[in-house]
């Protein structure tokens, strides 16, 4: 009976794991949210910067590139990819150019504004990046857009 019990346990908690490991991002599941997720991680590999700046909330893209910046993509970008350095040693900035890969850690909750933490691989450094996604509805159409967490 015992070995009965204790089997039983296994395969529920094997079945909850298996559960666990298929589970989109967040609690509850937005596959336009994934997609929009998943795409910005695709363009930031590619490294090609209109194609990340399509990504950017229009206002946070005019306060903070064309105004701050004025327009210069490269040290906008530079400075979106901000963090704390996963060993606890650090805040740290990583350059789009030396991004070697880019990787969801954690997506939170919300109605408006999702807070996400993307994992940034440098060569031999790994920062984790607070972005936040702005959701902004126009005539019952969500639109998706990316604001940093540093200026």
């Amino acid at each position: 009976m015992k070995n009965t019990i204790f089997i039983f346990a296994i395969l529920a908690l094997s079945v909850f794991n298996i559960s666990m490991q298929h589970k989109p991002f967040g609690d509850s599941p937005d596959p336009e949210m994934d997609a929009f997720i998943a795409d910005f991680i695709s363009a930031v590999k590619s490294k090609n910067q209109a194609t990340i700046m399509e990504f950017m909330d229009l206002e946070y893209k005019l306060e903070q590139h064309d105004k701050l910046h004025k327009g210069n993509t490269t040290r906008f970008l530079d400075e979106l990819f901000c963090g704390n350095i996963v060993d606890g040693t650090g805040f740290k900035c990583v350059k789009i150019k030396k991004i070697k890969d880019l990787q969801l850690a954690v997506k939170g909750d919300g109605k408006k504004n999702i807070p996400v933490v993307f994992r940034v691989f440098e060569k031999k450094i790994k920062v984790d990046v607070t972005l936040t996604i702005v959701i902004r509805v126009e005539n019952g159409v969500r639109h998706f857009g990316i604001v940093g967490g540093v200026g």
